[in-house]
């Protein structure tokens, strides 16, 4: 008697379903299943799928045993109509599953298989999508480029033909344009450009994260995506706001800033896209934050760290200067201080005046010079018209 068993043999159901029990399901394998179902008749199919799925509820904890009954499921050329919803729920329930460190690899290759199964249940029929819209929008954010292309694609498809998919699952899709991803976020904020187009309501949330890409993250595709699905969600907003009566939107808008607007548009506050204002600032600094490291990261990868520009410390402000003491300007003349007065004509008349005025005709009372001859001088006509005022008041 041998000490070890033998491999089953690949040639016949049975025991291609023992090498799979057994978790030494390989490439091999697989092909000789392939060319086996081909042969086999619908009830022989349908009886196999369930055996498969056996495997999924037995052994919930052998990662080769679930990664082969899943490989070995997708071969199959249909599987029961009726028992589709239950398949999606023991691979979504596999999903959610804790990962230990000791099979993260294992758990990895099971993972991509499950998102492939998933996507070929949604492109035979994009309801099953309403089953699975979390689990597809956080695999999204996977760092195996396979699943997340595979996966942008198929919520692409949804976001053009079946956006209301998205209606109570918009937060989550938000959520992603904080990842550490770039890709995912330049696939998030495609996805809701694309919501924006037919449901800007869906994604108004998602507003002051986009500003915040488009103005400061240095990736030229996420800005450019993050750009153009803000333009389109600011102007569906902007024309919310033109269709209200003035006087409505006076009284309700008058004093709320951009954020409140936006909050205005998300809908009630009781649903799944409400962000309250300390998640908003908490996941926008995050973002911020990322944009200094990304570019640190870059740079160092590089090899040329050092031309990353870092805040300096800002220099203490220097102690204001004193002031020159003030110097009193001497007081001017009364010449000069009276107004109206033209000091340059006096000063070159002088002579020729006085000369006039001494060769003149004089008071014939004081002598003095006058204006016309036989007439008084100004002073004594002042006196000559006292008297005769003072004169005329006795009588």
């Amino acid at each position: 008697m041998p000490l070890f068993g033998s491999r089953p043999q690949t040639n016949n159901v049975e025991g291609i379903l023992q090498i799979i029990s057994i978790g030494e399901c390989d490439d091999h394998t697989l092909d000789q299943l392939y060319s086996i179902v081909e042969k086999m008749s619908d009830d022989d199919v349908k009886s196999l799928a369930d055996a498969l799925m056996t495997n999924l509820v037995k052994y919930p904890d052998n990662i080769s045993v679930l990664t082969g009954s899943v490989k070995a499921l997708e071969l199959l050329p249909f599987l029961p109509q009726a028992k589709n919803e239950f398949i999606i729920t023991l691979l979504l329930s596999l999903l959610k599953a804790p990962v230990n460190k000791k099979d993260a690899l294992q758990r990895k290759e099971l993972k991509i298989e499950i998102v492939r199964f998933l996507v070929y249940f949604v492109k035979a029929d994009d309801y099953y999508a309403t089953l699975m819209m979390p689990e597809l929008i956080a695999a999204m954010d996977d760092t195996h480029a396979g699943i997340s292309t595979t996966i942008f694609h198929t919520l692409q498809m949804l976001a053009a033909q079946k956006p209301e998919y998205f209606e109570y699952h918009s937060a989550a899709l938000i959520k992603q344009l904080g990842s550490i991803n770039k890709l995912t976020r330049a696939q998030s904020a495609k996805l809701i450009g694309i919501i924006a187009r037919t449901h800007p309501e869906y994604v108004s949330k998602a507003l002051p994260f986009l500003q915040s890409l488009a103005s400061f993250y240095p990736d030229a595709q996420v800005k450019r995506n993050a750009n153009e699905a803000y333009q389109i969600i600011w102007r569906s907003v902007k024309k919310e706001e033109e269709k209200a009566p003035a006087s409505v939107r006076d009284s309700e808008n008058g004093h709320k800033s951009f954020v409140d607007l936006v909050k205005l548009q998300a809908g009630p506050s009781g649903s799944e896209t409400q962000f309250t204002d300390e998640e908003l600032k908490e996941i926008i600094e995050l973002t911020r934050k990322e944009f200094k490291s990304d570019a640190e990261a870059i740079l160092d990868s590089l090899g040329v760290g050092h031309l990353a520009v870092k805040a300096k410390p800002k220099a203490k402000a220097a102690p204001p200067a004193p002031e020159p003491p003030k110097i009193r300007k001497p007081e001017t003349s009364l010449v000069t201080a009276r107004p109206g007065m033209d000091t340059r004509r006096d000063a070159k008349e002088p002579t020729r005046l006085q000369q006039s005025r001494q060769a003149g005709p004089r008071c014939p009372k004081c002598g003095g010079i006058t204006w016309a001859t036989g007439q008084l001088c100004d002073d004594c006509a002042g006196a000559e018209f006292d008297r005769k005022a003072a004169k005329s008041a006795g009588k």
